[in-house]
């Protein structure tokens, strides 16, 4: 999402704030961390989708405050050791900053795709692109005993009482698919599903399984400077969905184009829309936010 570190952060903050009080959202933990993790395995579950698993004596400890909670990788310069940062408030870049240049690692954000706190284990699923960016590159070099740095955050999809509708392209695809297993049933039946990309290689295979047990579910092929049209064709053929609550993550263009159609044309509320910019094209955040 390239959270615009405080700016972005702040007003995360104090929306959750607000919301935990009326609606089910978690609050927001106080205090971030920062801490190395060792990856442990590497699998490629789709030909252009990396699955990384990493461990630490941290993750046994660490509570995801939702299904789609995001993090900030700290990755180390290819061949460098790991330098972390001194978590010191929200503004992560800058503490980056404080580093050296030679030892100053980069940052992306990602989506925990599962969690296991007894085995101190989370599992990142890396949208790869050749060395197209500090996120690809790593997951297309790393291995077993790397070290890598990981900065608590917090998550944005909620709970609602309304139908949802929720949008995905193959960077957030982790996210939507990690939301939809932490519901039940019967909560199932009340989501809307769109998921776009450029061809299944994208993609964790069985994700057209979900569908079953959705309200409704498409996913469409298209090339990444044509997703968001294709989205906003198939949900404007699929006339006004029943929906009170939006979650719209992708390529920003892509989330924009949902979100202008779910609230002018659909007249969902502004305040019932989650929408986030994982990455923009022509940029290097491809892949993670």
């Amino acid at each position: 999402m390239g959270v615009k570190d405080a700016a972005v952060g702040g007003l995360m903050h104090g929306f959750r704030a607000v919301a935990s009080r009326f609606r089910d959202v978690p609050p927001k933990p106080r205090t971030h961390r920062c801490f190395a993790v060792t990856v442990s395995e590497v699998a490629d579950v789709a030909a252009h989708l990396r699955r990384i698993t990493v461990q630490a004596p941290e993750l046994r400890d660490y509570r995801p405050t939702g299904p789609d909670e995001y993090f900030g990788l700290v990755i180390p310069p290819a061949g460098k050791d790991l330098v972390l940062p001194e978590p010191k408030g929200l503004n992560i870049r800058a503490e980056l900053g404080a580093i050296p240049e030679e030892s100053r690692p980069d940052l992306r954000w990602y989506t925990v795709r599962s969690h296991d706190p007894a085995a101190g284990r989370l599992l990142i699923d890396v949208v790869t692109h050749g060395d197209n960016g500090p996120g690809s590159a790593w997951a297309l070099r790393t291995g077993p005993g790397d070290a890598v740095g990981l900065r608590t955050l917090t998550s944005a999809w909620r709970r609602t009482e309304a139908p949802q509708l929720l949008v995905a392209d193959p960077s957030s695809a982790p996210a939507l698919r990690a939301i939809v297993e932490a519901c039940s049933p019967v909560f199932r039946r009340r989501m809307h599903v769109r998921v776009v990309g450029p061809g299944p290689e994208y993609f964790e295979p069985g994700l057209t399984s979900l569908e079953p047990g959705l309200a409704s579910m498409d996913v469409l092929y298209a090339p990444v400077e044509e997703s968001a049209a294709a989205v906003v064709e198939n949900l404007r053929d699929a006339g006004p969905l029943d929906v009170g609550y939006a979650w719209l993550c992708g390529e920003a263009g892509l989330a924009k184009a949902a979100r202008r159609l779910v609230v002018r044309e659909w007249g969902v509320a502004r305040t019932e829309v989650l929408f986030s910019g994982y990455w923009r094209r022509a940029t290097a955040a491809h892949g993670g936010k």
